[in-house]
């Protein structure tokens, strides 16, 4: 029973998020961070298997990261044909 608590509250806090007007890039982590727990709770609770490694701690570094220093991820374009 705890587990759907957890999943309601992962998914809602998503939900939350996603209505947030200016989103910061650790938002966005923030969100993947929730819904990879939120599916990961979903498959645990129907499933009742053993608990895999989680990517918590990835999601910890990037996420803290972002909101101390700014963007983490800048994708440049250049042209060739300028």
């Amino acid at each position: 029973m705890f587990y759907l608590i957890g999943v309601v509250i992962a998914f809602f806090l998503v939900a939350i998020l996603l209505t947030k007007r200016q989103k910061t890039q650790a938002d966005w982590i923030l969100m993947g961070w929730l819904s990879a727990g939120g599916i990961h709770l979903t498959a645990y609770f129907f499933i009742y298997s053993k608990p895999t490694p989680s990517v918590s701690g990835n999601f910890t570094y990037f996420n803290a990261v972002a909101f101390v220093s700014g963007p983490l991820f800048i994708f440049i374009y250049k042209s060739t044909y300028q």
